[in-house]
């Protein structure tokens, strides 16, 4: 396999039998097609280190065959975070944007984790990826900062008492009946989802640094 750097990148490009491809310049002057589908090929960026098998003309032009992207890990911080949202699935989202200014969705099955993170945390990702009509997706993210055993239960402490006062100050500007469904059950999901969104928005004020 030859490995190399991506000099520049065509949007991705469809032929005329509806196959999606990359028009791609490497940096040792190797140029060429490269055709997969839409959510593969948007991984691929100016800048982005790839390896190839090798080159073949096909049909008058230059195929590239075996393009794959070779990962590497962005560490940074998150400079500001957007409310959760809920996806399909039992899927949650998130906006996020790094130190850098980097800007894109992260989304994750557990809503403990999503709702975890916060401006400050260190992160890790590969590289992002753009859906078509619903934006930018982080590929690979994963959170960096591991507590010890004294900041979790420190932490533990700050988080009942942010959930306590989320409770008054739902209590107090709120009506009765808030989280009650037709049938008189109580949307657990709902309740759990508002509590945490207020204490999460309490518990900055609540740590020293």
């Amino acid at each position: 396999m030859i490995e190399t750097t991506i000099k520049s990148v065509s949007k991705i490009l469809t032929d005329e039998n509806g196959y999606s491809y990359i028009d791609v310049v490497l940096e040792n002057d190797v140029q060429g097609y490269y055709p997969n589908t839409e959510e593969s090929l948007g991984l691929f960026t100016v800048g982005s280190r790839v390896k190839y098998k090798d080159t073949k003309t096909f049909a008058g032009r230059e195929k590239i065959n075996g393009l794959t992207k070779i990962n590497q890990m962005t560490t940074t911080k998150i400079a500001t975070i957007g409310p959760i949202e809920t996806g399909k699935n039992n899927t949650f989202y998130r906006e996020i944007t790094t130190e850098e200014g980097i800007t894109a969705t992260h989304f994750d099955e557990s809503y403990k984790v999503i709702a975890s993170l916060k401006p400050g945390d260190i992160v890790q990702y590969a590289d992002t990826r753009s859906v078509k009509d619903k934006g930018d997706f982080f590929v690979g993210f994963s959170k960096m900062a591991l507590y010890t055993a004294d900041e979790r239960r420190q932490l533990s402490i700050v988080r009942q008492s942010s959930i306590k006062a989320a409770l008054e100050i739902i209590s107090i500007a709120s009506p009765k009946g808030r989280w009650v469904n037709s049938d008189g059950t109580v949307d657990k999901e709902k309740a759990a989802k508002e509590v945490i969104e207020i204490s999460e928005l309490l518990i900055p004020y609540c740590l020293v640094e």
